[in-house]
């Protein structure tokens, strides 16, 4: 016998970035499902628009940068003047360095 959770997100306004395909729109797919209003962001506009396409009004997508300040305020923006508050932050999208491993340096990831 398996055990089915459910979680309910009535109420709450969830952001998700990297949304535009894989595993970021399944998580607009779960929260939407679960009653949360979402605003999916990524910087591919297409994908974007799949992964909104099917939840209407209770999915709200912006296409922004979330590496940049302009593009993170922008998101965050679009939560609370769309649906007027933001509960939750689901981060997917990758901001990384693009160089080899064993010549990356820590400083990179944390900066602290």
């Amino acid at each position: 016998m398996t055990a089915e959770v459910r979680f309910r997100f009535e109420g709450k306004v969830a952001i998700v970035t990297g949304a535009a395909r894989g595993v970021g729109r399944e998580i607009v797919r779960a929260f939407a499902d679960a009653g949360a209003r979402v605003v999916a962001a990524d910087r591919e506009g297409d994908g974007l628009a799949e992964t909104s396409a099917p939840h209407g009004d209770a999915v709200s997508a912006i296409v922004a940068d979330v590496s940049t300040t302009d593009g993170a305020q922008a998101i965050v923006d679009r939560a609370t003047k769309t649906f007027g508050r933001l509960a939750i932050c689901a981060t997917k999208a990758q901001v990384a360095p693009r160089a080899a491993l064993l010549v990356e340096r820590a400083e990179v990831w944390d900066p602290g």
